[in-house]
């Protein structure tokens, strides 16, 4: 706790240090670790919060206006040209090696700074779903900054895991519907993503989770993407 509020009284810092010292204390106030932590497990997250938002402010404030636009030609030589040349299938494609380098976790992404094509990879989701729909890109990006939801429920905590790993499972299957066609793929991508919004509604957390999987929810309705 501590530690963020003199990072904070210094008045300058990056995001990879919040992080950074964020994942620490969690980790130390976390009530698995500690019977009184979760008091403090809670108060580390709003303190984090609030500087996150203060970081994502002064850098649209401070952001140009006109900044150059990413060139997704870069993504060429990290990504599988899809089959269907549209944004949605290039934000499918991207998605697909998003999941299947295990990006989804934040002990993975914790990494992305020092990996060129964790960065990119990460970036042309990003810049796809802009393309696609702005909103789910939106989402997406709230979803790569959350690390721990501030569960002190052990029962709910077990229920959150495995809600997190039934959509990780309907993501892939959906993907793999996606790249290959197979119509139980699709079914089961459906399945498991439905049960993972269900209990991730019943927890009342807000998290970012709820909305990616109901936009992939949506896409599965739409079918394959096809020229």
């Amino acid at each position: 706790m501590e530690a963020i509020e003199k990072l904070l009284s210094r008045g300058t810092y990056t995001r990879k240090d919040l992080i950074s010292i964020y994942r620490f204390l969690c980790k130390h106030t976390h009530p698995d670790i500690r019977k009184d932590g979760g008091e403090l497990f809670l108060r580390v997250r709003q303190v984090y919060e609030e500087a996150l938002e203060k970081l994502n402010h002064k850098a649209s404030v401070t952001s140009p206006i006109n900044a150059p636009s990413l060139d997704p030609s870069r993504f060429s030589r990290f990504l599988d040209q899809p089959s269907v040349q549209t944004p949605r299938g290039y934000l499918f494609s991207a998605l697909r090696l998003y999941f299947l380098l295990g990006l989804h976790s934040y002990k993975v992404r914790a990494a992305v700074g020092k990996n060129e094509r964790y960065t990119m990879v990460i970036q042309a989701v990003q810049y796809w779903a802009e393309q696609y729909n702005p909103r789910f890109s939106e989402e997406f990006r709230r979803f790569n900054e959350r690390i721990f939801q501030p569960i002190t429920d052990l029962r709910k905590l077990k229920t959150y895991a495995w809600a997190k790993r039934l959509f990780v499972s309907g993501a892939e299957l959906f993907l793999h519907y996606q790249e290959t066609g197979r119509e139980i793929s699709r079914k089961l991508a459906g399945e498991k993503l439905s049960y993972s919004l269900t209990l991730l509604e019943r927890l009342k957390l807000d998290d970012p989770t709820e909305s990616f999987a109901r936009f992939f929810l949506v896409e599965i309705e739409k079918g394959r993407e096809s020229t």
